[in-house]
This record gives C-alpha cells, sequence and structure tokens, in this order.
C-alpha cells in the first residue's frame, strides 16, 4: 500500500503521527473498497457510518473504522471482486429487523433483485431479528446471506423447510463455489414441529454443492440441518445445532447426495437426537466438532458412516443408549478424541448399540465416566464388529463400563490391568484359564456349563464330588498394576439345596513362577479381605460377591489371587456357577 502524506488534519483531531498514520490507513481502505460504498443500494448505512468514524476525534473509534473496513475487504474477498451487496435493510426493501415487523416481504424483495440481476449478490443482514412468516429459498447461483449475527424467526410455521438452500441445477457446480450463508440464525417455533432449519436442495445436477456455511447457527426446529437432493461437498465451519428434534439429518432415499459433508469446529448439542445417518452413500465427517448433551441419543446410525476425528462426545443421564449402530456396512469411527459422560443420575444399558452387520471402531480415544446398568460398553447382536484400541483414561479411572461386550469379551481396562472374564473359561486338568495366569483346582469338577449364566452365554459349573468337610477350592490368578487402586466382583449361583459356608479370600500375590508340575504359583501370598456366603437349603440366585471397598495394590504385588475354599460347603455332587470375574481400576 502506498500512503500519501495525509493533507491536513481537521481541528479538533489527534495532531500526533499515529493519528494522521490512522487516518491514512482509513483512506486507503475506503478506497480500496470503493465498490461498496458507493454501490447506491447499500450507500446509505455505509457511508452514515464511515463519516461517523471518519470525523470522530478518539482514537478508539478511527481504530473502530479500520476494522470496518478490514471486515468489508475481508467479505468482498478484496478489491475487484464480482460480488456485489444488498443491504436488505435500504429503503428500497425496507427490512425493520425489530423482531415484530414481518420482514418477509423485504427479504423476498432483496433475493428477487438477485434474481433478475446478471450479477451475484451477496444480501446482508445488519445485526437483529428478521421475522419471516411464510419460508425463504435462497438461491445460492445468485446470491449469499451475510449477517452480522441477524436471526431468521419463523415462530408461527410448523410444516416445511424454514430455509431452502438451492443451486441452479445447470450442470455447473464449480461456478456457484463459496461461502453461502454467514454469521445467520436460523430460529423456529418449536423442535416438536415437522420443519427443516436449514434443507439442502436441487431438483437437477448441478445441485447445492461445493459450498460452505460459517457461523451459523439453528434452533427450535423438528430438524436442524437436512439434505435433500443434490446436495453434496457441503463444509459447515462454526455451526451450531441445538434445540432441535434432530440437530444434523442425513435421510434415506435421496439422488446424488451426501458426499464431502464435513462439520468442522461445530456443536451439536441439546437435541433429541444429535446426528442421525440414513443414507448409505454418505459419509459425515466431523473434525474438531462437539456432538453433547442430546436428551435421548447422541449418534444414530441407521445406513452410511459417520467419521469424528480430534472431537469431543459428551451426554449426561441418558437411559437410553447414546451411540447406536445398525445395518450391513454402517460405520462409526471415533480417533483421537474425548467420550465420556458428565453426569450420571440413570445409567443406559449400554454406550453402543451395534446391530445387523454394522461395525465400530474407537481408537486413541479418552473414555471417562461411562457407566452403565449392565456394566458393558457394547450391546447388540453385532457387537463383536466394535473395536475399542489404545483407550485412555483418568487414573484413579471414574466409573466406566470395564467389560466391552459379552461378545468380545474385553476387559476393557483403561491400560492398567489385564484379565479375561465372561464365557472364555477353558477346563482341563491342570485348570482354566485365559489371560489370568490360572485357576488351581481341588476336589472339584470344573467345566463351561450353558445352563447357567449371569450374562454371555455360558458360566464356569464348580461341582465338589465328595461330601460335606472335605476339602474343595478354585483360585484365580490375575496380573495386575503394582500400587493400582483395584476392585473385585463376580457372581455365585446355587441351584440346588446344599448348604454350608463358601470362604473367598482376596490377596496380593508376587513373585509369579511356574512350579514343577507346571502349574503358574506365587512365591509370596497376603491376604487382605475375607467374605463368606452362607448358604442355605433355598436355591441361591446370581449373587454378586465384591470387595467392601477398591484396595490398594502394593508396589510388589504382581497379582491379584481370589481363592473360593468350598470346604465348608454340604454334600457332595452338586454344583455352584460362576461368572462374569471382572478386576476393577479406579
Amino acid at each position: 500500500m502506498n500512503l500519501p502524506i495525509y493533507p491536513t488534519v481537521t481541528a479538533g483531531r489527534y495532531r500526533d503521527t499515529e493519528a494522521d498514520l490512522l487516518h491514512v490507513i482509513w483512506d486507503e481502505l475506503t478506497l480500496a473498497n470503493n465498490p461498496l460504498v458507493d454501490d447506491p443500494i447499500t450507500a446509505e448505512s455505509l457511508k452514515t457510518r464511515n463519516a461517523q468514524f471518519k470525523q470522530s476525534t478518539d482514537k478508539e473509534d478511527i481504530l473502530a473504522g479500520i476494522a470496518l473496513q478490514l471486515q468489508i475487504k475481508r467479505l468482498l474477498g478484496g478489491a475487484g471482486t464480482q460480488r456485489q451487496w444488498l443491504n436488505v435493510k435500504d429503503s428500497r426493501f425496507g427490512a425493520i429487523g425489530d423482531g415484530i415487523a414481518d420482514d418477509t416481504a423485504a427479504i423476498q424483495a432483496a433475493i428477487n433483485f438477485a434474481l433478475a440481476s446478471p450479477k451475484k449478490w451477496a444480501i446482508y443482514f445488519p445485526y437483529g431479528v428478521y421475522k419471516c412468516s411464510t419460508v425463504l429459498t435462497l438461491p445460492i447461483h445468485k446470491a449469499n446471506f451475510v449477517g452480522d449475527w441477524a436471526k431468521l424467526k419463523f415462530p408461527d410455521i410448523t410444516t416445511g423447510n424454514l430455509l431452502t438452500v438451492t443451486g441452479s441445477g445447470s450442470g455447473a457446480p464449480y461456478q456457484q463455489t463459496g461461502t453461502v450463508l454467514e454469521g445467520m440464525l436460523i430460529e423456529g417455533g418449536s423442535k416438536a414441529n415437522i420443519t427443516n432449519g436449514m434443507y439442502f436442495d436441487t431438483p437437477t445436477e448441478s445441485g447445492t454443492s461445493h459450498i460452505r456455511v460459517t457461523d451459523c447457527n439453528v434452533s427450535g426446529c423438528g430438524v436442524g440441518v437436512s439434505f435433500g437432493n443434490n446436495a453434496y461437498c457441503i463444509a459447515f465451519d462454526n455451526l451450531d445445532s441445538w434445540n432441535n428434534g434432530i440437530g444434523i439429518h442425513m435421510p434415506p432415499g435421496t439422488t446424488n447426495t451426501g458426499e464431502g459433508i464435513s462439520l468442522r469446529n461445530c456443536v451439536v448439542h441439546g437435541n433429541n437426537i444429535g446426528i442421525k445417518q440414513q443414507n448409505p452413500n454418505c459419509l459425515i465427517q466431523l473434525i474438531g466438532s462437539s456432538v453433547d448433551y442430546n436428551e435421548v441419543t447422541q449418534i444414530e446410525i441407521t445406513d452410511g458412516k459417520i467419521q469424528v476425528e480430534a472431537g469431543n462426545l459428551e451426554y449426561r443421564n441418558l437411559s437410553t443408549v447414546p451411540y447406536k449402530i445398525s445395518g450391513s456396512g454402517s460405520y462409526l469411527y471415533v480417533n483421537g478424541s474425548w467420550c465420556s459422560s458428565g453426569q450420571n443420575l440413570v445409567y443406559p444399558p449400554t454406550i453402543i448399540q451395534c446391530d445387523n452387520g454394522a461395525s465400530a471402531t474407537f481408537n486413541n480415544v479418552f473414555m471417562n465416566n461411562l457407566g452403565t446398568s449392565t456394566r458393558r460398553l457394547v450391546g447388540g447382536n453385532a457387537a463383536a464388529n466394535v473395536k475399542v484400541e489404545g483407550v485412555r483414561s483418568y487414573s484413579p479411572v471414574t466409573n466406566n463400563a470395564l467389560i466391552l461386550s459379552d461378545a468380545a469379551n474385553v476387559l476393557l481396562d483403561g491400560g492398567f490391568t489385564s484379565a479375561s472374564v465372561i464365557d472364555h473359561w477353558r477346563a482341563d486338568s491342570v485348570g482354566i484359564g485365559s489371560r489370568t495366569d490360572a485357576l488351581h483346582v481341588t476336589n472339584s469338577n470344573l467345566d463351561l456349563s450353558p445352563t447357567y449364566f449371569h450374562s454371555g452365554t455360558q458360566s464356569l459349573k464348580w461341582s465338589k464330588p465328595f461330601g460335606g468337610g472335605s476339602e474343595s477350592r478354585i483360585a484365580v490368578m490375575v496380573p495386575i498394576k503394582p500400587g493400582a487402586l483395584l476392585g473385585l466382583e463376580y457372581w455365585i449361583k446355587k441351584p440346588g439345596s446344599s448348604i454350608g459356608i463358601l470362604y473367598h479370600t482376596f490377596n496380593w500375590g508376587g513373585g509369579f513362577y511356574v512350579d514343577s508340575a507346571g502349574l503358574p504359583s506365587l512365591k509370596r501370598i497376603e491376604n487382605f479381605a475375607a467374605p463368606d456366603t452362607t448358604l442355605s437349603a433355598a436355591a441361591l440366585d446370581w449373587t454378586l460377591i465384591t470387595m467392601p471397598y477398591p484396595y490398594r495394590a502394593p508396589f510388589w504385588a504382581t497379582h491379584l489371587y481370589i481363592e473360593i475354599n468350598g470346604s465348608g460347603w454340604g454334600a457332595g455332587g452338586e454344583s455352584i456357577y460362576l461368572d462374569d470375574f471382572v478386576v476393577t481400576p479406579y
């Protein structure tokens, strides 16, 4: 920029070099933005503001004027742009923007002006609330909406698309590339209405594509953002969809829709359903975005895919499953993100429901406070298709569901301990185990049984072949992290009438080795808790055995050693069933 010598300094202005320089910059920016200032449609309001700042005796006003010109220049895309501006409050159109007057006709007049012109226009909405009594259609090949946090309010419309964003259908999508909505708020009357706040649709190719929506907000609608035909390559930046029935909806049955739908730095919150994906041809990408505190479901996929990168998934007080994936080929991928619950006055049965050939992967995800009523992270008939890798959490872990699923049988442990649980027992002459180091057996017949199970499809059946008073015990050794704060739980069931006492002994163990008989053993064992279970003649349904409270492992301890002693258990020939051994890091 060539800075000319400022010719005069008006009386009353600061007479120093800094002030003069500020006014020189002001003049240069005003000159660069001449197409805007000289446009007769916008000149009246802008020149008034220009003059107010230009004649100010306050340096802060001068700086504010410079900031205004820089903003104008940014919106214009620099000097020489072909985009022209229409102000809906210009006398030619007459919008009021007070939230009371009906501004529908004024806005439509500006749209009609753009449609009739050979040029493309930016329709500018100064700050205010613009009440609309009918729906609007934005033809993005002729006009864009740009607002100073301006609200389009549709209080009385209960059905339909409040703002339809449509293309030319000319087969030339690249001609409409650019930001089509910026700084606009769309507000409906109620999320119970059958309305779409923003609806992207064009009947023919090229449609509503190769466009960007920036710094916008949509609320109070049946669906915040929805898509019709020929809607693709749409980038949403800093979009906030909240207090809607559905925040973002990709419906089924559309044509040429769904490619390249991305949400960057967006927030989808406070809706009944956060994001609903039903389009098999669509991948919705969320990058640095939040899906949080939606009231029924966070994400629901019945067809199609959703990818979350470096995002935040958070809910609170949900009794329903927050993340649901169903349908062959449906997929949820979460990477490098945060997944948590803000509050648990109630618990969902699981965090993820995966059914009918769907799949999901949570990779390098921070998971915290994800408690469930089943103590399982994943449910559904395709739960085995859910992978959770590289999980991290607080230490101590806060209220996480520790078992991945009944199908996968992997302890979701945040990297603190490893142990196996449900249905993966195996019995042989030495003992049983799987990812546990061993289970020692004395006077005990062990087998897998599908007759009873607390969860999954089978449990460990423990039978005592000899009568009352004879020694009978089993013991499990689970590897732990030295110094870890741990809890323990498992379940027992006695269907028969035998009586007596089961003694449960919880011990720390160290110095693991394999003895001469090939059995895993410990050189050091120290007891820290010993609950017991009294068995009456009545059948005992599944009963939880647990530590009274979490215990801190000594730093020499490498294993948790659990012994169940049935020497005081009555007559032989009957069985006790055990299931769901879980070691819980806190």
